[in-house]
């Protein structure tokens, strides 16, 4: 199957630049005086949006940035671009570049030269990503003392070489920051460090093709041209830049390089503002020979501009698998989001004076079934005075989310189109409104928002709605634990008042709520007898149960006698034979229907039905028991925010074993 790449560089400031802050008070370099800065954001303002519509008509399946995601090694910059990489909803290989290291701090650039990154973008400098076909492995050749050429060293060659071994059949792509060849027109010498010797192990690998950065200028190149090693060729590709307005003698560009081995394909695109689009202007064809790349072709054309109203065509709409990215380095007041679609264009939205900021969100413009579902670039909202806005990095999915999409609870709860799901999240405060106190900016939460919304980038909270993480917890983990727990928590400990030595049965002992009211059951010191089915009873075990029982081979009633409480999340049969093996006094909670007034008087128990409600103190006292190893969320399956469909036709069945998450962002780094 043939893959291409869009690959481009943008760089909103460069290396001679500091970036522009929303406050006042903070200053830009006197390179930046305000005309430039004004002129700067109109034109990325018009070239961004085209970009945009560019990018949605295909997506990439793997997206490489080759570093300077940053313009200083700022925490700030890097949570700037935290946030974009986190609107990737794509496989990422991520490498930093030289302004990834501190420059002006002296311990932090000889000492903990990449700590931030390590933290903010990942803890894993040299990625590696393999499918069926292609094999792609970064490179950090960032360095503290190299100045500007960076450097690679003998074991990372050694790593490299160790990798590729294990996948003799593929195309072999290495992504570094720093190029093994400068593009014509720049001078000097300011390739990699010891790029002679590495070169001598990429050929013995034998590597297809190097991406790289730093510069700003597009070009395509063999490494014949400066390394004379027999029997060996490889593609030099270097990207040009999107945004910025230093050119280096080029307009804003991208590459989109679609791989059909043994034919690599590399079209260059240049931004038009005549046109307001970007037109191909070069398209150049490679073709591998058992020991060289030679070029098949060469043209040089002005087609007509990106039409972004009809899919390109089959060649170019080809399986996308790789985007590149350098000099990511972004200004706050207008580019809020990160999206990247198709093959190495960075998409952001530009967000002008008149403009609001995107995000993705998975909506429902009507009541339905799961397939009603749509991933959907919206506005991203603003939170209120009493609001908190949270970057969602994970948000659950619960039994009770296909009811609300039908429609079923939409005038007794107050749900309106569109609709965007999602009432268990776990994310980081990203802006607090004037009077909220309790929650602080970075602060990472999770709960549940009344009115859903987590399953978009961004959702806004009420402060009694969410609670401090669970620090033993991943976003993904706590991202399963709301809804479900404070529904445990309220039925056992708010309605049932549960207490040491009583016993208690739990219908579904197994599912999203089930598993918390277990756990929560004993850590309060109660007996627990629980039914899931064949398969379910290894976890009803390991979750602490003292009776597990199979309802598809035994009637609970035989087990369970004179108990003090029975949870039931099942309903109909299941709650009518639910009343007769409680003992008098007790209480049957049911959280799907009202109890039978009629059987409570007969057995002469009590009933309630369990409406659950954001709680942020309870969830605060959940997160407690969770940091104290007495409760643990069983998260099942970790889905892609692309897989929300998939997700809610599961949660139909209503037999999903613990909890279905989806992965909203990619995990920040502690």
């Amino acid at each position: 199957m043939a893959k291409s790449v869009t690959w481009s560089r943008r760089c909103i400031t460069d290396r001679d630049h500091v970036r522009c802050e929303r406050s006042s008070r903070e200053k830009s370099d006197a390179h930046l005086n305000s005309s430039f800065r004004s002129a700067f954001w109109t034109r990325a303002s018009a070239i961004i949006r085209p970009l945009l519509d560019f990018i949605t008509v295909t997506k990439p399946d793997l997206v490489a940035v080759s570093g300077d995601l940053t313009q200083r090694a700022r925490t700030r910059q890097f949570l700037e671009a935290r946030n974009f990489l986190d609107a990737i909803p794509f496989p990422k290989v991520v490498v930093p570049g030289n302004h990834d290291v501190p420059l002006r701090n002296v311990f932090a650039r000889l000492f903990r030269k990449l700590d931030r990154f390590r933290r903010w973008i990942s803890d894993d400098l040299e990625p590696f990503y393999v499918d069926d076909e292609i094999a792609v492995s970064g490179i950090n050749t960032a360095r503290a003392l190299t100045g500007k050429n960076g450097r690679i060293n003998r074991r990372q060659l050694q790593k490299l070489r160790a990798r590729f071994a294990t996948v003799p059949g593929h195309v072999k792509i290495v992504v570094t920051h720093h190029p093994f060849d400068l593009p014509p027109g720049v001078v000097g010498d300011r390739v990699v460090l010891r790029a002679e010797s590495a070169m001598k192990t990429l050929a013995q690998v034998p590597v297809d093709m190097l991406l790289a950065g730093h510069f700003h200028v597009a070009s395509t190149t063999r490494t014949t041209t400066r390394y004379k090693i027999e029997n060996f060729s490889a593609l030099i590709v270097a990207s040009g830049t999107a945004i910025s307005t230093r050119e280096r003698g080029q307009p804003n560009s991208l590459n989109v390089i679609e791989i059909n081995a043994p034919t690599i394909t590399i079209t260059q695109h240049r931004w038009e503002a005549t046109r307001r689009g970007c037109e191909p202007f070069s398209t150049e064809r490679f073709t591998r020979s058992s020991i060289a790349w030679t070029r098949a072709s060469r043209r040089i054309t002005r087609a007509t501009a990106c039409d972004t109203s009809k899919r390109h065509n089959s060649n170019s709409c080809a399986r996308q698998f790789h985007t590149n990215v350098t000099g990511m380095r972004v200004p706050t007041p207008i580019l809020q989001l990160l999206s990247l679609t198709v093959p190495a264009v960075l998409s952001v939205s530009a967000i002008g004076a008149d403009e609001k900021p995107m995000m993705r969100a998975v909506v429902a413009h009507e009541y339905g079934a799961p397939e009603v579902l749509k991933l959907e670039q919206v506005p991203r909202p603003e939170p209120k005075e009493d609001e908190a806005l949270v970057r969602v990095i994970a948000s659950g999915v619960n039994p009770a989310d296909p009811l609300t999409l039908s429609g079923k609870y939409a005038k007794e709860f107050g749900t309106h189109l569109p609709l965007i799901p999602g009432y268990d999240i776990a994310g980081i405060v990203e802006k607090t409104g004037a009077n909220v106190t309790k929650l602080k900016t970075g602060e990472a939460v999770y709960g549940y928002p009344t009115f859903g919304g987590g399953w978009a980038d961004y959702v806004t909270v009420k402060e009694w709605e969410v609670a401090g993480k669970p620090a033993s917890l991943k976003f993904v983990e706590a991202a399963a634990v709301p809804m479900g727990a404070l529904t445990a928590w309220q039925a056992l400990v708010d309605v049932a008042k549960l207490q040491p030595g009583q016993t208690i049965l739990i219908h579904g002992g197994s599912g999203g709520v089930g598993s918390f009211a277990v756990q929560i059951a004993k850590a309060r010191g109660a007996r627990v007898i629980a039914t899931a089915s064949t398969a379910n009873q290894d976890l009803l075990k390991q979750l602490g149960a003292d009776v597990a029982v199979d309802y598809t081979k035994t009637r609970f009633e035989d087990v369970a006698k004179g108990v003090d409480a029975v949870l039931d999340p099942v309903g109909r049969e299941t709650l009518a034979r639910s009343y007769g093996v409680v003992k008098k006094g007790g209480i049957v909670m049911s959280l799907v229907a009202l109890p039978d007034r009629a059987e409570l008087k007969k057995s002469g128990v009590r009933g309630a039905a369990i409406s659950v409600h954001p709680d942020a103190e309870d969830l605060a006292e959940i997160a407690q028991l969770i940091d104290a190893g007495k409760i643990k969320p069983i998260v099942t399956q970790v889905l892609p925010m692309s897989d929300a469909v998939t997700a809610q036709q599961q949660a139909t069945t209503h037999h999903t074993r613990g909890k279905i998450v989806l992965r909203i962002a990619d995990e920040p780094k502690s």
